[in-house]
């Protein structure tokens, strides 16, 4: 990459992420004064209609499914931080080049992502503002990340990431028809696993790098993800009202099945509360 690309991404960048803040998610413990790496993982799945109408609605709206997953997450976020103006990490495979296509090597890079939140926007204008924000990104994808944290001067802090502390992405495992019948049925669950660092009888650990990663398999008919969260600063429960919360999100997208719907619906009209929660907070609490 020649200086004068290096240049250019990096104005990109600088711009891009000028004045942003610090995501201040909720969270159930005080935050340590040093990273810890301990972790745990809660997995989740879409049921077969929801994400064949998320993959239908990201055709229709013209956008990636992985941009379509992006603007649920991104909501999800708001609700759960209180700001419209998030920055999230998302890693970058970083092979579009010919020269180092075939390759062996790991030249993934992390991207940081800032998206503004309007209540007012319809459903439509966010996705497509998020995925015109994912392809930008792309093509100023060459950028290290250490480079950026450098030349933005980020205040050095020993209890958290540089710049983002969620990551999200969208993997696949392989398409269908290259799977066996056997690894065809086999799920998130049980790839993960077979994932795990090493361990021992007395070491059960598992690392979180971020305080939440989230990912999410699309190569199956079913939309599988998993949360990974930091155990010292995050509790199960709430990591799975988290998840709740943004399959919730997820369904209403995929329930926006015409044009007209995507337009008229802002983000203002969404809800983030299940049924069994709206009933426990208005009659419940309410007596």
């Amino acid at each position: 990459m020649t200086g004068q690309i290096l240049d250019t991404q990096l104005n990109y960048w600088k711009n891009k992420l000028s004045g942003y803040d610090t995501l201040n998610l909720i969270t159930d413990k005080p935050r340590p004064k040093q990273i810890d790496y301990a972790g745990r993982d809660i997995y989740f799945e879409l049921d077969e209609d929801t994400s064949k109408q998320l993959r239908e609605l990201a055709k229709e709206l013209k956008v990636s499914l992985y941009s379509l997953l992006l603007a649920g997450y991104y909501l999800m976020l708001r609700i759960y931080s209180n700001q419209d103006d998030i920055v999230i990490g998302t890693p970058i495979a970083n092979r579009h080049y010919n020269q180092i296509e075939n390759l062996i090597g790991f030249f993934v890079n992390s991207v940081a992502l800032r998206i503004k939140i309007d209540s007012k926007f319809s459903i439509k204008e966010f996705i497509e503002e998020i995925g015109q924000e994912v392809i930008e990104a792309q093509l100023h994808q060459d950028l290290p990340f250490e480079k950026l944290v450098e030349e933005l001067k980020v205040e050095k802090d020993t209890s958290r990431h540089p710049i983002f502390q969620v990551m999200f992405g969208v993997q696949n495992f392989g398409s269908i028809n290259e799977q066996s019948t056997e690894l065809r049925e086999t799920n998130l669950t049980n790839i993960a696993n077979l994932l795990q660092p090493y361990t021992t009888e007395t070491n059960l650990y598992n690392v979180a790098k971020f305080d939440i990663e989230t990912f999410i398999d699309d190569s199956q008919p079913i939309l599988r993800g998993s949360f990974n969260y930091a155990i010292s600063i995050y509790t199960e429960e709430t990591i799975t009202r988290f998840i709740e919360t943004y399959t919730g999100i997820l369904r209403q997208l995929a329930s926006l099945n015409n044009s007209q719907r995507q337009e008229q619906t802002k983000i203002e009209d969404l809800t983030y509360l299940n049924k069994e929660q709206y009933r426990e907070i208005i009659n419940t609490w309410n007596q």
